[in-house]
């Protein structure tokens, strides 16, 4: 609690009030910097641009899917982003199968993100939920869009605050691991064979 105060202090000196974004869908996933990240530091691959292919022909926005192929045409990197619970059951029924071919699944409850989520402004203006929706995408999406490697604030944070990223104390204050609690996969229905 006192590193998370004393950040707070150091971020509310903050002058520059330029925002920050990431690319990505409305919920701040990190989909699209992990691939970026993972195909520059495995492969030596600087992707510059996302082209997303949509599930069910196109119609299903709450499903995406993105490769790295390297010059052969072979694919090197297989990530996708499922939203809503009926792309989130796919997937795990995929996995379930052993049929997932993704190495990495992005996933938010949400239809749409969390753009779409409960904790939203909502909507009192005279127009549908999807203009609604359409337009809150186009403000978020149009903020100036750094990673968080090339953002001064995010490497002063890591400098003043936490050593390095990666380092023994960002690791234990920002990185969560898996713990399996025993007898709580029956309250899951996912988890039902």
């Amino acid at each position: 609690m006192v590193v998370f105060f004393f950040l707070l202090l150091s971020f509310t000196n903050i002058k520059d009030e330029t925002f920050f974004g990431m690319d990505g869908g409305g919920s701040g996933g990190y989909l699209e910097y992990i691939l970026k990240f993972a195909a520059r530091t495995i492969f030596g691959i600087d992707v510059k641009s996302i082209d997303y292919k949509y599930g069910r022909r196109g119609r299903n926005k709450d499903f995406k899917e993105v490769t790295v192929r390297d010059k052969d045409g072979k694919v090197l990197l297989s990530f996708a982003a499922a939203y809503g619970f009926r792309n989130i059951t796919n997937i795990v029924k995929k996995i379930k199968e052993d049929k997932c071919q993704y190495d990495f699944v992005e996933v938010m409850a949400c239809p749409r993100g969390c753009l779409n989520g409960g904790g939203q402004i909502k909507n009192e203006l005279p127009e549908t939920a999807n203009k609604w929706l359409e337009r809150v995408e186009m403000i978020y999406q149009s903020q100036e869009s750094r990673l968080p490697t090339d953002n001064q604030v995010v490497m002063d944070l890591y400098k003043e605050w936490l050593d390095s990223p990666g380092s023994t104390k960002a690791t234990k204050l920002l990185h969560t691991q898996y713990h399996h609690v025993p007898g709580l996969e029956i309250l899951n229905p996912l988890s039902i064979k």
